[in-house]
């Protein structure tokens, strides 16, 4: 009997797929236990993060990166914008999208987040050890980069 390497290989992705999207529905039904108070929902808190880390960007290459529309990132940027967390400043590459960067009090309170998340994270009795972590974190890399790739 001949395996079929490409069926075992996509029944393998299959499966991650199904723990991934799983996973996805409990990260988000645990994230009202992280909150700090206020209207932190995890949308709020991840473009504050991402912005606090990643430096600023402008609202379509933030929707792009989250795959989501650029009104709905608008509508987050506007209501993180209102709380003083983020503030805009103009793009020396386009005139007409500003570049959007968190503020002092906004890198603040997103450390504030992060440390609350890795305490959160940190008290999960039985995960797995961190090399682990790091083996499936990569797998998960290579999946999206290669999906990006597909412009899926």
């Amino acid at each position: 009997m001949t395996i079929d390497v490409s069926m075992v290989r996509a029944e393998s992705l299959e499966r991650l797929i199904v723990e991934t999207r799983l996973l996805f529905r409990s990260l988000r039904g645990a994230s009202s236990r992280v909150r700090l108070g206020g209207d932190e929902t995890a949308a709020r808190r991840s473009v504050l993060i991402d912005l606090a880390r990643g430096g600023p960007r402008t609202v379509p290459a933030l929707a792009a990166s989250r795959h989501i529309s650029r009104q709905a990132t608008q509508s987050l940027i506007n209501a993180l914008a209102a709380d003083g967390l983020v503030a805009r400043r103009p793009n020396p590459e386009h005139r007409r999208s500003w570049l959007w960067h968190a503020t002092p009090w906004g890198r603040e309170r997103a450390g504030h987040l992060r440390e609350r998340e890795r305490q959160v994270l940190g008290g999960l009795d039985g995960a797995p050890e961190a090399d682990r972590l790091d083996a499936a974190s990569k797998v998960l890399a290579e999946m999206r980069v290669l999906l990006d790739d597909l412009g899926i």
